[in-house]
């Protein structure tokens, strides 16, 4: 059982689940089911997890590095260590603000910097969850491919 997290939840999808009532360490499982129907149902999404299709291998794939692109772009402009500092600025904003002080033009400008780098990376988000919609809707590898190679990202800030 090479694809245990995909049987998993393809199973879910299927509403079978509940059928698969153990998988041990070397991959062997047993089936429950109230009758031959639902243990020929659940034994077909097995099958069909331990043989993907070439396109679902391809789409996996795909949205894989899809992830891993919008994650290297978000690093590439903010690595963690500014995100760490940008969180830190922004909890010291919003405790004056609590507090009732009136914001610095430092303090105003800051936040709006945070602000509009947090737009950018829920752009970079969204542009990634686009893509992978698009690919798990498409049939053809060659289509998948050209999916990845084209993403829009937004402009970097």
């Amino acid at each position: 059982m090479k694809h245990l997290p995909t049987l998993i939840n393809a199973l879910t999808e299927a509403g079978l689940l509940q059928h698969l009532t153990a998988v041990s360490a070397d991959g062997t499982f047993s089936l429950h089911a109230e009758s031959k129907d639902k243990e020929q149902e659940v034994q077909s999404v097995i099958d069909a997890t331990d043989n993907p299709p070439a396109i679902a291998v391809a789409q996996a794939t795909a949205q894989a590095n899809v992830n891993l692109l919008a994650g290297a772009l978000i690093q590439e402009v903010l690595p963690l260590w500014k995100q760490a500092n940008a969180q830190a600025r922004m909890l010291e904003i919003l405790e004056r603000q609590v507090s009732g002080a009136t914001l610095t033009p430092q303090e105003v400008s800051d936040r709006a910097s945070v602000m509009g780098l947090w737009a950018w990376i829920k752009a970079v988000r969204s542009a990634a969850a686009a893509a992978n919609l698009a690919i798990s809707k498409v049939t053809d590898e060659a289509e998948v491919v050209s999916l990845v190679r084209n993403i829009v990202w937004p402009s970097k800030p």
